[in-house]
């Protein structure tokens, strides 16, 4: 996105992070798509950036990336689209694949053999009736030391950080 998208550029400036990348970084042709660069581009973008940090010192990183090429308006890659799948299909299809490239190209890398990975949603969507179940998103953790399960317990999106960092 742009830096003004979400307030993004305010989140920046009232944190110390290092270095910011929005749409205004990343090629002219992306400008045109509703929702800024896709997927593939940013989560490559994100392991290069990280590679160069981790050649020139860094000790630990923290990266977050906004993916948002599973919302609409989309913008999907025609070979995404299989036999039968909606254009919304496609979408969280393209969407899974990048997720799966992002996750076993970190992985390979010394650096990302102790990742943590966290993924969030910052919304639901209304497929049912009653609006507090559709609002209801996952938070997956994974660590290669952490025991798959599942938490039921009640959440909400300012909870992501300090868990993250309790976990760090």
């Amino acid at each position: 996105h742009t830096s003004s998208f979400d307030n993004v550029y305010g989140f920046f400036s009232a944190n110390p992070f290092e270095h910011q990348y929005c749409l205004n970084d990343f090629p002219d042709d992306f400008s045109k798509l509703s929702w800024g660069a896709p997927d593939e581009y940013l989560y490559n973008f994100a392991v290069k950036k990280t590679d160069s940090l981790i050649a020139s010192g860094a000790k630990k990183t923290m990266n977050v990336v906004y993916g948002c090429s599973n919302h609409p308006p989309y913008s999907i890659p025609e070979e995404y689209f299989k036999k039968g799948f909606t254009e919304e299909e496609a979408a969280v299809y393209y969407a899974d694949c990048q997720l799966k490239m992002l996750y076993s190209k970190i992985r390979k890398k010394e650096w990302g053999k102790n990742a943590l990975f966290l993924f969030v949603a910052d919304h639901g969507r209304n497929y049912v009736s009653n609006i507090t179940a559709s609002n209801h998103i996952p938070l997956i953790i994974n660590h290669p030391e952490l025991t798959p399960r599942v938490d039921e317990t009640l959440g909400v999106q300012y909870d992501v950080i300090p868990t993250m960092l309790a976990l760090t």
